[in-house]
């Protein structure tokens, strides 16, 4: 039985080991490591979510190539049930990720399949389970406008529905029709650079002005600051432990999935938060699939909170 259907953004990350600075230009920097893993906004958040037990389903469309391989081979090996599509029509995605010792990070991304990807890659049918997360919004040109279908089938069936745009790049979609979208998404995830760029207004007035679109719930990642979530009726805002972290990638989808499962066995906004920022500090010092943390672990790190 499929407990969660994730639909979005599926590529290859490469990500370099965490430096100090770019080298100048026509200059070269030696490293020791470079790291090639699955990468996308939906793909992190699968694997991280069936790493805590759940069933999970990915839909998405990855290219005829090796690198589309290596996705499907990853992602099955991890226990989730791999709903993608090949295509000659576009390569697969590739994200090239500079870390930097401070826990910034530049991203270099080519979207590739993620561009064409649309309904006509897959049916309503596919999408069951309690949940359905879709990641990547503002990276899916086609899928945009396929939107309102599918998240009008998850909510005939009942399902909690989560949205996070990443909106790194920038804006690349129509306002209007990503506000309409609201009234029926209950969970919106979003950081607080990507809030302030969607609405242009201070925090709380943006997730006032986000709760009043519709949607239920507004969760603002903070990095080192933790994160607030809010409905209409409650705000939390939950501080992290400090870690030194070599690398950000990938850690605020991370961080939903860990939201996500907390939130969906009682409800409860505060261990939502916590649960989230703990999986997601566990995530910080790792690479490759090592950065997708276990119960035990994401237990053993939110002892850390008792203390503070």
């Amino acid at each position: 039985m499929i407990d969660i259907t994730t639909i979005g953004d599926v590529n290859i990350d490469v990500l370099t080991q965490p430096i100090k600075a770019l080298p100048k230009k026509d200059k070269q920097k030696l490293l020791n490591k470079i790291y090639m893993t699955v990468g996308g906004g939906a793909a992190n958040f699968s694997l991280q979510i069936s790493k805590l037990g759940l069933k999970t389903r990915e839909v998405g469309l990855v290219g005829k190539d090796v690198y589309g391989n290596f996705i499907k081979n990853e992602l099955e090996r991890n226990g989730i049930d791999c709903c993608l599509k090949f295509t000659e029509k576009e390569s697969t995605g590739i994200s090239v990720g500079i870390e930097f010792v401070d826990g910034t990070k530049i991203l270099l991304t080519y979207r590739g399949t993620n561009k064409i990807f649309s309904l006509r890659d897959f049916s309503l049918s596919k999408i069951r389970g309690k949940v359905l997360y879709l990641a990547g919004y503002n990276l899916l040109e086609n899928l945009q406008k396929d939107m309102h279908k599918i998240i009008s089938y998850g909510k005939k069936k009942h399902m909690l529905i989560c949205l996070d745009p990443d909106l790194k790049s920038g804006k690349n979609f129509n306002e209007h029709e990503f506000f309409s979208l609201l009234k029926d998404i209950n969970i919106l995830f979003l950081n607080d650079y990507e809030l302030r760029l969607l609405t242009g207004k201070n925090l709380k007035k943006s997730i006032d002005f986000l709760l009043k679109k519709g949607t239920n719930i507004v969760v603002v990642k903070l990095g080192s600051r933790g994160c607030i979530a809010a409905s209409k009726n409650m705000r939390v805002k939950m501080k992290v432990p400090k870690i030194q972290p070599r690398t950000s990638t990938g850690a605020g989808d991370i961080f939903n999935a860990g939201f996500v499962y907390e939130y969906i066995k009682n409800y409860d906004l505060k261990s939502a938060c916590m649960f989230g920022n703990s999986t997601a500090v566990c995530s910080l010092s790792r690479y490759g699939l090592k950065r997708y943390p276990s119960i035990k672990e994401i237990s053993k790190m939110m002892k850390r909170y008792e203390k503070n």
